[in-house]
């Protein structure tokens, strides 16, 4: 298939075209950085990972060339970091088995100007979702801190509402990575449980770009997962070593707009009357 953006390409395998992988994707993963698949839906790639009819298919909006520099990288260009960062989430998707990955390349300066303008990236994702139909949908959370993140979450969630109900996903998971899910309520979110612990370690330490830099992801993922696993229930023994949380928006792809800020101000409304019964109940 083709792009727009002109730096835009798909990795697919050998012995398979692009059409053909994009057409069997079962799991989809659209995170705004390198690295963000991995850190945020390893859930899609372990569930894919050697299966002979899941495969997972990963976008990443945006080239990474603005990312933290230092040690060996501190001096590269823009343009520089992003050949290393694309290199490195090459390497991600052969070592993860990926069904295909696609680097729409859009600096994230386009990213955040275009967040309430014309969205180029969005119509090539809305071009993709017109070659393949997955069942099962990840992407960063509306609680998520960091401004890419979320100019890549509200837009997606508007085009997922538009799209013919065929073609929606029968799932969509809105995870963690910048700004963890365990404050929310268990009734809104899910956990799902991880189970190739070391599979995830090798891919996350492929992002060296990143760890040389004095962000140690591949540590912090980690952590978090564990202590997800761990503080998930005080009264029972750990049902995994390792979960990943998201937000089930599954229902909020067949409303509206005007409805989208609403259902997450419920979110916060029944965690805060949650949070008031508790403390009265000792006060």
């Amino acid at each position: 298939m083709k792009f727009k953006h002109p730096q835009a390409f798909i990795w697919v395998p050998p012995g398979i075209s692009s059409e053909e992988a994009l057409k069997r994707t079962t799991h989809l993963s659209i995170g705004a950085h390198p690295d963000d698949l991995e850190f945020m839906s390893f859930h899609g790639i372990e569930s894919c990972y050697e299966s002979k009819d899941s495969f997972y298919t990963g976008i990443v909006v945006t080239d990474g060339a603005k990312s933290v520099k230092a040690g060996p990288y501190q001096n590269m260009s823009p343009e520089q970091m992003a050949r290393v960062r694309i290199e490195e989430q090459l390497k991600a998707a052969k070592l993860g088995k990926y069904n295909a990955l696609i680097m729409l390349q859009y600096s994230s300066a386009d990213l955040l100007s275009s967040s309430k303008g014309v969205r180029p990236w969005i119509q090539e994702i809305k071009k993709i979702f017109s070659y393949c139909n997955p069942h099962t949908l990840y992407s960063h959370n509306p609680f998520d801190k960091h401004p890419s993140h979320l100019a890549v979450i509200l837009p997606l969630l508007q085009l997922l509402q538009k799209l013919e109900p065929k073609r929606k996903p029968k799932k969509f998971y809105a995870c963690e990575v910048w700004r963890g899910l365990d404050w929310v309520l268990e009734q809104d979110r899910i956990a799902l449980a991880l189970g190739k612990p070391a599979l995830s370690k090798k891919i996350n330490l492929l992002f060296q770009s990143q760890i040389d830099a004095g962000k140690n992801y591949a540590e912090a993922v980690k952590g978090r997962r564990i202590a997800n696993a761990t503080f998930s229930n005080p009264h029972e023994t750990d049902a995994a070593s390792q979960i990943e949380l998201a937000l089930d928006l599954t229902s909020l792809m067949h409303r509206t707009r005007d409805q989208i800020f609403p259902y997450l101000k419920a979110i916060l409304s029944r965690f805060e009357k949650d949070l008031t019964k508790n403390i009265q109940r000792y006060l």
